[in-house]
């Protein structure tokens, strides 16, 4: 009986550098794309995550007189101890936050998922028990504060994304820090057309040199660098500079 054998087949070299060459092309078309998506779900979250601090806020100034906590004494369950005197450039951005814990919920809403901070396990300053403290400094938080925020004028900047600077390769000069726990207290202002108000844009962390600002109407506005300075102007906010780190008059923000 006759056996049939059948040929044995192999890549040749030049067939294997063939097939490498292109999967090659293909890792390298695909990896932006993949990037590209985790940054859009990050900020799509960071959206979520403000609208959820949005409504912490309303809730309780609905409980406090139409007041939110940088406008309540800290006897009276708010957290104006945490917003500095004129001057003062620390700000316990931490604290306003967890005034709100019991509207929040978790802590992990107030940390943007494109932030290097990490979220905490709890609220608590303090240890309870067996549960240890996991809330008691600026690096728990990713978003900064309007410390005059109110009602009354719903364009103010309530909270938002923390990394505002005078550029895209200059973050030190305003929040993003990943290691510093004092924060910082600004007065941005309203004219950005000229000076240091011109340069006022987000850095190059977080959402690839945009990002979130919440309303004091409750809105959360999706910016780059542009519409933030537009949106400065809008706020209607003509009170003078309390902080002397960057003093543009008005608009004071306390950065984590």
């Amino acid at each position: 009986m006759n056996r049939k054998t059948k040929a044995k087949s192999a890549f040749t070299l030049i067939e294997l550098v063939v097939v490498v060459a292109i999967l090659t092309l293909l890792f390298t078309l695909l990896l932006p794309a993949r990037a590209s998506t985790r940054a859009n779900v990050a900020r799509i979250t960071c959206v979520n995550n403000l609208k959820q601090v949005g409504l912490a806020f309303r809730t309780w100034a609905d409980a406090h007189q139409a007041r939110f906590p940088m406008k309540v004494a800290d006897s009276q369950g708010g957290a104006a101890g945490a917003v500095p005197v004129a001057g003062a450039t620390a700000p316990n951005v931490w604290r306003i936050f967890q005034v709100l814990s019991n509207e929040c919920k978790t802590p992990k809403v107030v940390v943007c998922p494109a932030d290097e901070r990490n979220p905490r396990t709890n609220f608590l300053n303090v240890t309870v028990g067996t549960t240890y403290r996991d809330f008691f400094d600026n690096t728990a938080v990713s978003y900064f504060v309007g410390a005059d925020a109110d009602d009354t004028r719903p364009q103010m900047f309530l909270s938002g994304d923390r990394n505002i600077g005078t550029g895209p390769f200059n973050p030190s000069s305003y929040g993003y820090s990943p290691s510093t726990v004092l924060g910082a207290a600004v007065s941005i202002g309203t004219n950005t057309s000229t000076g240091t108000g011109a340069n006022l844009q987000w850095t190059d962390k977080m959402h690839q040199k945009q990002g979130n600002v919440l309303l004091a109407d409750g809105s959360v506005q999706q910016l780059d660098s542009s519409r933030l300075r537009d949106e400065l102007r809008r706020t209607g906010d003509s009170s003078a500079a309390k902080y002397t780190v960057i003093s543009l008059g008005g608009n004071n923000i306390l950065l984590p």
